[in-house]
């Protein structure tokens, strides 16, 4: 893949398009791209040892059917690389599709050839010619509120193999050949419309045929064959005139065969040799017993070749088209519900902070259309509702409706209630163990009825589960010391891998209620117990559970899980069940399932945590070191890329923070006992799109949109961040690069003494003591003069680094007005030996100011326009 592109950056304007998507939008290029191209080779060996496809055939119908499309489209992206996608802009690129494209690749190979005992030459063939075929049109109408794209589209797949054995008979002078002839095909001749409406957030699509009389067919079949020749291997065996297939079982076809519950008409052929491809089952009995009335008596296999193949006849069909429609609605009301206001109530979280109800309904409709008609034959409608919200626990409810619009018995609804612990950024186990930390999760399924409670008795199935710790790990968690230089109360990276080790539910139906729902009784009673556990150990007979009550409890201990399971006459136990970490991790997880699988899954890690108390600082990367805070503010943490925030961190008879967001516009000064933002005092518990203020165990906490979070107690302060900032960060708490080792002050320096490194983080100020911290900025830059710097720049930025010591670095101080200011990072200067200013630019610089006189001081900060001097 890495080099099918060639050195115009293309591959990287694909990438960064496509991160662009899924929100990732400071994507910056992988430098060990051969990694990626490893990861290909592997993938194309792997499929050359399961298909007995050459690599370099894979490649060709890789590159001829995707990589090239794809190439002819990235130049595309140099244009819209920056833009924010919408499913309009999508819309439109559909409708600007215009694709007449076809490829055929032809491969043949010897894959054996030997003397038999009798000295008769042997030779075995294949020849795999394949072809492609995809022709698309399309167009787009829009106007202020909705876009539709009609797309008009055929995509063929034909291919065919002959794979041939030759016997060559000298004294004869003849070849007798045989072998088998495979064809697989996949026609797809069909029209699409799709609509989106904005106002609505509406999406529907229309599928039928381009063709309402084609009988364009998918299948697969295989041929035996057998033939006497002439000393010679012929192109084309099947034109030899003694050419003769083999067959032996009969050949049923129905002309009318319905789709259960569409009335769409497909033709088919079931031939009746077939292979076993299920089981000891045949594919054509598993084919033919998905139709009604095909006429087809299901029968043993006799050998190991078959034929089938199902053409649509859409002449014949009482449906000829399939409508789909999506909705989603976002903070539904009584309007947007209509009959269906019930579902609210099921929704509902009594006592949350700032929830909303949401909606998403798809529908399928089976249609026959014809010259002035259009008819609904079935339709079926699924509607998902959702809320989640906070209370003093994290709750969650979703309710799932099913309807046949034909059949009000056929209707399905599930409701699904799930209360998990609310964790807070920074916290940790103590805090944790503190709370009611099990998760909660109760469903209940009902049937029939418009609105799935018109059944007065209940529920037909009750299900009550909770996940929470065994009292083991409740011990192993709490310990105020460590005890395996792993697990620290105080070390809030020991909630990394925390999941629960300990579930029960308890399962409650109706008397012949599971027969209403096949599909999870099966699950229950044969595919959960002889599939996913067979290890377990299975047995019937009576036992003291209740009539339709089945009981499961499980626990973990060491690497393995053990069970009990009751149901009434079925018993099951369980030792050292192995679940792979992954299901742990993911639902056994005390978070929210959205916030674990960015976590675990697509970042890979936990969220990073600097944490510092009155002997010790842990920064972003894992290294721990003692020091102490003084009564000087301490640069902790700061964007050094985008400058869009700042945290100051001390200790003046109480751990204290100063937090800059300059992006949201807000000064934040945090201690256990207050929260100010912009001067103005902030309640607990008050929750805005900018800002959450929490009260937590000593101390308080609050979160900044959640890009950042800070939380001061008597023990200490820590600061968690988004993983998006990873290496754009400095300060004490480090560049969060992953490299613990790495200690960089404010002008690269790299250190190995951490008070220095603290002390070049340090600021003086208004309740500092500046004689001490001015002594300690002395040695700070003395080391600085010959210091080993380490730099990180953009090119571009190469010749500041390569004068970096025309530089120096100072904290500006300036009056504004009646206020003494202090720049809150240190501002470049020319140094006066041998440099000279040789461009001035403008930069944005953080100011924290005292207000004058000194007994009455108030606090205040502002970011200010100055020169910067290039030397």
């Amino acid at each position: 893949i890495v080099g099918h592109f060639d050195g115009s950056n293309m591959l990287q304007f694909f990438w960064k398009t496509f991160a662009n998507l899924f929100g990732k939008k400071d994507w910056q290029p992988d430098a060990y791209l051969e990694k990626v191209k490893a990861m290909y080779d592997e993938v194309l060996s792997k499929l050359e040892m399961e298909t007995n496809e050459p690599t370099k055939n894979q490649e060709s119908i890789l590159h001829m059917t995707f990589l090239n499309n794809l190439q002819a489209v990235i130049p595309l992206m140099h244009g819209i690389g920056e833009m924010e996608f919408s499913p309009e802009m999508i819309l439109d690129l559909l409708g600007s599709l215009n694709v007449n494209r076809q490829f055929f690749i032809n491969s043949g190979r010897t894959i054996n050839s030997y003397a038999t005992e009798v000295g008769i030459p042997y030779m075995t063939r294949n020849t795999q010619p394949t072809f492609f075929s995809f022709v698309g049109k399309s167009s787009v109408e829009k106007d202020e509120t909705s876009t539709s794209v009609s797309f008009d589209m055929t995509f063929r797949v034909d291919r065919f193999s002959q794979s041939s054995s030759s016997a060559l008979i000298p004294w004869m002078g003849k070849t007798y050949v045989s072998g088998i002839e495979n064809r697989q095909l996949l026609v797809l001749p069909f029209k699409f419309k799709i609509d989106y409406d904005k106002s609505e957030s509406s999406l529907s699509v229309k599928i039928m045929p381009n063709d309402p009389y084609t009988k364009e067919h998918f299948g697969i079949y295989s041929q035996p064959f057998t033939v006497r020749a002439p000393i010679m291997n012929a192109k084309r065996l099947c034109a030899l005139e003694d050419f003769k297939l083999i067959r032996n079982g009969p050949e049923v076809f129905k002309d009318d065969l319905i789709l259960p519950e569409t009335d769409f008409n497909l033709g088919a052929v079931f031939v009746g040799d077939v292979q076993p491809l299920f089981s000891r089952g045949s594919s054509n009995n598993f084919y033919a017993n998905i139709f009604r009335n095909t006429g087809y008596q299901p029968f043993p296999p006799t050998n190991r070749y078959y034929a089938y193949k199902i053409g649509a006849d859409y002449s014949k069909s009482k449906a000829n088209e399939v409508q789909l429609n999506a909705q989603y609605v976002q903070g539904l009301d009584q309007a947007t519900f209509g009959r269906r206001e019930f579902i609210k109530d099921y929704v509902a979280l009594p006592g949350a902070d700032n929830y909303e109800v949401s909606g998403f309904t798809f529908r399928v409709s089976i249609v026959e259309s014809g010259e002035g008609f259009t008819m609904i034959r079935h339709e079926f409608a699924h509607d998902l509702t959702w809320a989640n919200g906070w209370t003093p626990r994290y709750e969650s409810k979703i309710h799932w409706q099913f309807q046949s619009m034909e059949d009000e018995l056929k209707s399905r609804c599930i409701y699904v209630h799930t209360s998990s612990p609310r964790i807070l950024s920074t916290s940790n186990t103590r805090d944790f163990l503190d709370i009611n930390h099990a998760t909660k999760v109760t469903a209940q399924t009902y049937v029939g009825g418009w609105t799935c409670d018109d059944d007065s008795s209940g529920p037909v199935m009750q299900f009550d589960g909770e996940m929470t710790l065994t009292d083991a790990k409740k011990e192993r968690l709490g310990y105020e010391l460590p005890n395996d230089c792993k697990k620290t109360l105080r070390n809030p990276n020991n909630f990394e891998i925390l999941s629960y080790d300990k579930f029960s539910y308890t399962r409650t139906w109706k008397k012949g209620g599971l027969a209403k729902f096949p599909f999870l009784f099966y699950l229950s009673k044969y595919f959960v117990p002889g599939i996913m556990f067979p290890k377990a150990y299975y047995w019937y007979g009576e036992n003291e559970s209740p009539a339709d009550t089945e009981t499961f409890e499980a626990y973990k201990q060491g690497d393995g899980w053990n069970f009990k399971f009751e149901r009434p006459n079925m018993n099951s136990v369980g030792e050292q069940i192995e679940i792979p970490q992954f299901i742990e991790e993911f639902l056994l997880s005390p978070r929210p399932y959205e916030v674990t699988m960015y976590d675990k899954y697509f970042l890979g890690y936990d969220r990073p945590i600097c944490y510092a108390t009155d002997s010790q600082v842990q920064t972003f990367d894992g290294l721990t070191f003692d020091h102490s805070l003084g009564n000087c503010w301490t640069v902790a943490v700061r964007d050094c890329k985008q400058n869009s925030g700042l945290v100051n961190v001390r200790n003046n008879g109480g751990f204290e923070a100063s937090i800059l967001w300059t992006v949201g516009g807000l000064k934040v000064d945090i201690t256990k006992d207050q929260v100010k933002i912009n001067n103005e005092v902030v309640e607990p518990d008050t929750v805005t799109d900018l800002y959450q203020v929490h009260q937590v165990t000593q101390g308080l906490l609050i979160q900044i949109s959640w890009v950042a979070a800070v939380r001061v107690t008597s023990v200490g302060i820590s600061i968690e961040v988004h993983p998006s900032y990873k290496s754009s960060l400095c300060g004490a708490c480090s560049n969060y690069d992953g490299e613990a080792a790495t200690m960089t002050g404010p002008m690269g320096c790299s250190y190995s003494d951490y008070d220095m490194f603290m002390a070049a983080w340090a600021m003086p100020g208004h309740g500092c003591d500046d004689v001490a911290l001015a002594a300690k900025k002395e040695k700070v830059k003395a080391y600085q003069e010959s210091c080993s710097k380490q730099f990180i720049y953009p090119t571009g930025q190469v010749l500041t680094s390569m004068k970096e010591s025309c530089f120096n670095y100072t904290h500006d101080n300036r009056m504004e007005n009646e206020f003494d200011c202090w720049s809150l990072e240190p501002v470049q200067r020319c140094n006066l030996d041998g440099c000279t200013s040789a461009i001035v630019y403008n930069a944005s610089v953080a100011y924290g100011c005292t207000s004058l006189p000194t007994e009455n001081r108030s606090g205040m900060f502002y970011m200010k326009h100055i020169s910067i001097p290039v030397c």
